[in-house]
């Protein structure tokens, strides 16, 4: 559990220490290669997706050296940075594996205290200067990772809103309140995912109590777009919302028409023959593709972006037809990396990964019923 807690206090430090390198990711990747050596176990459909995903990196690089292209340093950092990835995810479920109840519970409070504590950051840095960008404490000026912070404080909203429904009493109160301080927070990132996340939520929520005729469990769904627009017309009346950031939309903007530069760039670097499957991750000539999508063209082409779709309405499916918030969790987290690639990065992918396996780990204990009523 000592990780976890690490891992916790860790994520809303954006401290880097040397050519990009965060001490989160030093820190990850430690626990992968220790983890590594211990005897971890694998289920099946992980395994059936490890194979596959090797074997589609393998048929790409055979498909490079037969057609000419040489080895690129980028995509050896691609691919590690996705190794790392995949083994941090089985590394963290099998900590919370083992975890009993208790102390699901105290790193669920320690989760929703430093990210509390986080948010208070963002507001009072926010109002020190008004209608600015804020990033993750300690982020470089040039380089203000809002969009990262943005997309992830609009997930922990919804975790956290999740968690609100099995609380009651004063627990009931302190998550509330948590909620409306991570709400504010959210738009001091000029982050415009935020809308994206909370419409796929609300609808996904909506047909999944009409599917089960039960209207009246959107009390909290409900609850929350009315905390929602209490402070949006208080807010008014100290700031022009028109002049916020996360709720702007035009395709002239600087950074739309970058996506869809970058897009249109990656179709122009593909010829005919590389549509289907790609470069290839060790041929990539591009780190950086402001995009999971771009990238998954880029670098394993229209059966990539299918995998991913699918993968997307498979979790979609199980919440729709059994409930199991982890899936609709799941979902709305590969939804909001549509346009970015925050996947790739550690300050986004650990708490994600908490998220998930904290919502996993609640059906397992407690068969979906209240925090705290289990012994």
């Amino acid at each position: 559990m000592g990780v976890l807690f690490c891992f916790l206090l860790l994520y809303p430090i954006s401290s880097r220490i040397a050519t990009g390198v965060q001490t989160l990711d030093i820190f990850l990747t430690l626990i992968v290669v220790v983890y590594s050596f211990t005897n971890i176990q694998l289920s099946n459909n992980f395994i059936l997706f490890i194979l596959l995903f090797f074997l589609l990196v393998s048929f790409n690089v055979i498909f490079i050296q037969i057609f000419g292209f040489s080895v690129k340093i980028e995509g050896f950092f691609l691919f590690s940075k996705i190794l790392i990835i995949m083994f941090a995810f089985i590394v963290m479920k099998n900590i919370f594996q083992n975890l009993k109840y208790h102390q699901l519970e105290k790193v669920f409070y320690l989760f929703l205290f430093v990210t509390g504590a986080l948010c208070i950051w963002c507001i009072v840095q926010f109002s020190l200067a008004p209608l600015s960008r804020v990033g993750f404490p300690y982020s470089s000026v040039e380089d203000v990772d809002s969009h990262v912070l943005g997309s992830l404080l609009s997930l922990l909203f919804i975790y956290f809103a999740m968690a609100l429904e099995r609380q009651s009493g004063c627990k009931n109160i302190l998550i509330s309140f948590c909620l409306m301080v991570i709400f504010g927070a959210i738009f001091t990132t000029g982050s415009r995912s935020v809308v994206l996340v909370f419409l796929l939520w609300s609808l996904f929520v909506t047909l999944r109590m009409t599917l089960q005729g039960k209207w009246q469990n959107l009390s909290v769904l409900f609850l929350v777009v009315g905390v929602i627009s209490i402070l949006f017309v208080g807010g008014a009346f100290e700031y022009n919302f028109s002049d916020l950031r996360s709720l702007q939309f035009s395709l002239q903007s600087p950074s739309e028409a970058k996506r869809i530069d970058r897009l249109l760039n990656v179709f122009t670097g593909l010829d005919q023959s590389f549509y289907f499957v790609g470069r290839g991750l060790f041929a990539a000539e591009i780190y950086y593709f402001d995009g999971v999508i771009t990238f998954l063209l880029y670098n394993f082409g229209v059966v990539g972006v299918l995998c991913f779709v699918i993968a997307i309405c498979y979790n979609v499916k199980n919440y729709l037809i059994k409930g199991y918030q982890h899936s609709l969790f799941a979902a709305l987290a590969m939804s909001a990396v549509v346009v970015s690639e925050f996947f790739l990065l550690s300050r986004w992918i650990v708490p994600v990964f908490i998220c998930y396996f904290l919502l996993y780990e609640q059906i397992r204990y407690s068969h979906e019923k209240c925090f705290g009523k289990h012994s």
